[in-house]
């Protein structure tokens, strides 16, 4: 199961497969009030990691935090030929040329991003 959520000024809209669903969350002492499409749950939250265990009267949940550009350079592969960003921005410089070898670490581009650079390097040694 995937889903997307979309946030706005009054709270967020969660989409779950075809449906959506109007929630909002508020921190309250040591629990979060939660309202979801009308109907409210308390439920305490506790961080363990990346993961979030969530306690209702009803149930329990396990949440993972996910973020694609926490551990993207874990990942690399050595000439798999991609790079992410952390974040949307527009390139100004590119430091290296087609083909140049280039060890791991090495300046690649810099990243033009909310008004600051950011240099992008190799996440590992190739061609």
């Amino acid at each position: 199961m995937s889903f997307d959520c979309g946030c706005r000024a009054a709270g967020s809209i969660l989409e779950i497969a075809d449906c959506k669903i109007s929630a909002t969350a508020q921190k309250r002492d040591d629990a979060l009030a939660i309202t979801l499409d009308g109907a409210r749950v308390t439920a305490s939250v506790v961080p363990l990691g990346e993961e979030r265990y969530v306690f209702s009267a009803m149930d329990m949940a396990r949440l993972r935090w996910s973020n694609p550009l926490a551990h993207a350079a874990d990942d690399a592969v050595a000439g798999d030929g991609h790079l992410m960003a952390p974040m949307s921005g527009s390139i100004v410089a590119v430091l290296v040329k087609a083909g140049n070898a280039v060890a791991r670490g090495a300046p690649l581009m810099i990243l033009e991003a909310m008004k600051m650079e950011h240099t992008i390097a190799a996440p590992a040694p190739g061609p």
